[in-house]
């Protein structure tokens, strides 16, 4: 049972505190890159051509990042800043800002948004906070 408390824990010391970013930051790339379109080349009769899979999130101005891994992170805008990719043929955000909610919020800015949604607005900009 100790050991456990160990794995469960919040990382301790500078080398799990570095494997815990770079998980983390991994975690966000993976998930980014499975919604994120790409671009194929194929050759046609016609010439080579470019054809978009997917969605393109090329032009995503913003990455909000919420949960605890982000929350409690030691270093949340790396983390997040996995979610951004340079490689042409994938379609991910190029220069987000990042925007972080840090105290688990948006669940309910969501819900008091379908009936005050002024006061989720400002909610919102008192809590979420930019990296």
């Amino acid at each position: 049972l100790q050991g456990l408390k160990n794995v469960l824990g919040v990382p301790g010391g500078e080398a799990q505190t570095r494997d815990q970013l770079l998980l983390s930051r991994l975690a966000v790339q993976t998930a980014v890159m499975r919604h994120a379109g790409k671009l194929e080349h194929r050759y046609t009769s016609n010439g080579d051509i470019w054809v978009q899979r997917g969605k393109d999130l090329s032009e995503l101005q913003t990455v909000l990042g919420a949960g605890g891994p982000l929350a409690f992170s030691a270093d949340a805008k790396f983390v997040l800043s996995g979610a951004a990719g340079d490689d042409p043929g994938v379609l991910t955000p190029r220069t987000p800002r990042y925007l972080l909610d840090e105290k688990y919020i948006l669940f309910a800015v969501g819900l008091l948004s379908l009936s005050e949604p002024e006061k989720a607005i400002r909610i919102f900009k008192k809590y979420v906070k930019e990296l």
